[in-house]
């Protein structure tokens, strides 16, 4: 329960943080919206079920509802929290390194006009021409050019 609490807390924060980016770099408005006193509360509520576990019960350390220490639970979460965050970078950056690639975001058009994103392993040396055939979003800037990251560069 408590790694769920962190992502949402992290979650709510970082919809603000998309919504900050997407109306700086002129991204239009998601069709699908939260309130943002829904996010607020969202964000207090969470660090409420954050924070209020740390306090012990009124029995003390051991005092609680079970025979070792109460917090064990917090603990294991936040190792767990850990373990997915060094995975994470190994995934995006140690392992890009080893195999001379990086990581470039497309945009997948669905039916129905949804959108969906989606990351592609770019070879270091077509990096250059892929920044410059692609927005920050990973929208293609010019018509005619292929978005299959096997074939980077090659007019259609």
């Amino acid at each position: 329960m408590y790694p769920a609490t962190a992502f949402d807390f992290l979650l709510a924060i970082g919809l603000l943080f998309t919504r900050y980016h997407r109306k700086r770099l002129n991204f239009p408005k998601s069709g699908y919206r939260a309130w943002d006193i829904a996010v607020c509360f969202a964000i207090l509520s969470n660090l409420y079920l954050l924070v209020a576990p740390w306090y012990p019960p009124l029995g003390g350390a051991t005092g609680g509802d079970v025979s070792f220490w109460y917090g064990t639970y917090l603990v294991v979460g936040i190792a767990i929290i850990g373990v997915c965050g060094v995975y994470y970078y190994v995934w995006i950056k140690i392992l890009p390194k080893m195999g001379g690639y990086e990581f470039r975001q497309t945009i997948l058009k669905m039916e129905g006009g949804a959108t969906a994103h989606k990351l592609v392993k770019v070879p270091n040396d077509h990096l250059e021409s892929w920044d410059a055939e692609h927005d920050a979003a990973g929208r293609l800037r010019h018509r005619g050019v292929r978005a299959n990251s096997a074939e980077l560069g090659k007019p259609v």
